[in-house]
């Protein structure tokens, strides 16, 4: 890398240290050395950055601005574009990702207070890949399952709505790939989410 970057007429007195110099001083600390090579510390919007599933903690921040926090509010976090919603341990990170457009709010997520839905997302053999590895470690007392109705309907379904619209009675179509993912019997699953909903929802 290095050589790429004296190549260049305006950056060939560039040395090592400089790069390591800057890698040391990010803000965001995006890259580190590693055997020689730099490399991303993290991302979310290139398709091959991967992470291990671990153990969060119990509290992590997400930064935004107040012209988001009713939409995240009303609709959770998203990812829009990108392959993950960044979340920080501390408020440092927090404060630089949402101070970038507009008047800053950070929201304090409480990982071990969590409930999570999940989609005909988990049905996509491509985008939900990801997923089918994470569910498993979803306890099934915060787990609900939905459909997203009208839109993600199940790519793997086998007879598809000719407007493809999403329907509510693909859930049982769901149900079983989520069952699937984690090794527990359907019924099993389905029993148990229905009782995470119903005291999420108060019913």
């Amino acid at each position: 890398m290095l050589e790429a970057i004296q190549a260049q007429p305006k950056w060939a007195l560039v040395r090592q240290e400089d790069i390591e110099q800057v890698v040391r001083n990010s803000d965001k600390q995006r890259f580190k050395i590693e055997v020689g090579r730099i490399r991303a510390r993290y991302g979310h919007s290139h398709d091959k950055v991967q992470y291990t599933p671990g153990e969060p903690p119990a509290i992590l921040y997400h930064g935004t601005n107040k012209i988001a926090l009713q939409s995240i509010l009303k609709e959770g976090l998203s990812p829009m574009s990108r392959q993950y919603v960044h979340l920080s341990e501390g408020t440092h990170f927090a404060t630089l990702a949402g101070s970038r457009r507009g008047e800053l709010v950070i929201l304090k997520v409480d990982t071990l207070g969590f409930y999570i839905g999940i989609t005909g997302w988990i049905c996509d053999e491509r985008r939900g890949k990801h997923l089918k590895d994470l569910v498993r470690m979803i306890p099934l007392d915060r787990l609900m399952i939905e459909t997203d109705a009208p839109f993600l309907t199940p790519r793997d379904v086998k007879e598809k709505p000719t407007d493809g619209r999403n329907e509510p009675g693909f859930l049982p179509h769901i149900l079983q790939a989520v069952a699937r993912c984690i090794g527990r019997p359907a019924e099993e699953v389905a029993k148990a989410t229905t009782e995470t909903a119903a005291e999420f929802f108060g019913i």
